[in-house]
């Protein structure tokens, strides 16, 4: 979709012609299903399609877990891919854990929109998720379990908004951060059963 020429479904059997303001050949039924193919690609080109990286974040279920068993997955991962801790915060029934923005090259794919400049950024959610479950060894002791979620946000900056904003996360970033989600996957996988 980068390109911005309309092709024009001329050149069919019955004829190339235009009068007036019809394409000769193509029958009202053949304009709105042209006009419905046009929505849904500016609209599919707008939000990007159904991948994890719809949208302005990718966000992914981790299970349920106590949060010393989240923290030294997010430790382990912080250390082996030289992350940074933004901010840590625990509030009542929940906590978030924000690594800091990382800075990166603007893809091809993003270009085409007008993007300057971009980065992205993990933010790890917990949720209390009721009570004691029946894990394992430290699940136990802790008592409190919690529904935790990733989530990587991208954000970026645009020749129409010079401003940090949401963007759609291209494939090929999302690509880039699935290492670092299956790391923290398999470190909370080993965590538990630790």
């Amino acid at each position: 979709m980068g390109d911005n020429r309309m092709l024009w479904p001329l050149g069919t059997a019955r004829g190339t012609g235009v009068k007036g303001g019809v394409v000769a050949g193509w029958s009202s039924r053949g304009y709105v299903q042209l006009a419905v193919g046009l929505v849904i690609a500016t609209t599919a080109c707008a939000s990007g399609g159904a991948s994890p990286g719809s949208g302005g974040l990718w966000r992914e279920d981790l299970g349920r877990m106590s949060k010393e068993t989240m923290f030294a997955g997010i430790d382990r991962i912080v250390s082996k891919h030289a992350l940074k801790v933004d901010r840590e915060e625990e509030r009542n029934r929940e906590f978030v854990y924000e690594l800091a923005w990382i800075s990166r090259d603007v893809t091809a794919e993003e270009e085409v929109f007008g993007v300057t400049d971009a980065r992205n950024r993990i933010v790890i959610h917990g949720r209390t998720s009721g009570g004691v479950d029946s894990g394992t060894g430290s699940e136990l002791m802790s008592g409190r379990m919690y529904r935790v979620t990733w989530e990587l946000q991208n954000e970026v900056v645009s020749v129409t908004n010079p401003e940090w904003h949401s963007g759609r996360i291209p494939e090929v970033v999302v690509e880039r951060f699935r290492p670092v989600f299956a790391d923290l996957r398999m470190e909370i996988g080993s965590g538990l059963q630790r």
